[in-house]
């Protein structure tokens, strides 16, 4: 008879400590799961980021693009003053009218000479 209980009080305590393992084991798969939530956030918060850094070169690039067709358009600009440059350049080689008769004078050169 003692045997028996005996037997019995151990059966019991060896099924405590089966639930006592299966708590811990509940326990630990609790903590995983809150460090799988926890590396999701960081993902989700990494995607995010990926997301804002790849907006940012959008825009850098949109800027680049901007800047250099306002270079491109200076650069037009700074052809057509230099060719307004060479006209007025050349308009203030012609000798100016003769006051007294506004005709343009003579302009010697070698066969005006010869003759």
């Amino acid at each position: 008879m003692y045997f028996i209980a005996l037997l019995l009080s151990c059966g019991w305590f060896l099924s405590a400590i089966v639930v006592g393992l299966a708590a811990i084991l509940a326990l630990l798969a609790a903590i995983f799961t809150g460090l799988a939530a926890i590396l999701a956030l960081l993902a989700a918060i990494s995607t995010g980021l990926a997301a804002i850094l790849a907006l940012l070169a959008a825009i850098f690039t949109s800027l680049a693009a901007i800047l250099a067709l306002l270079a491109a358009i200076s650069t037009g600009l700074a052809a057509i003053l230099a060719l307004l440059a060479a006209i007025s350049t050349g308009l203030a080689a012609i000798p100016p009218l003769h006051p007294a008769t506004q005709v343009f004078p003579k302009i010697k050169t070698a066969s005006t000479n010869l003759l």
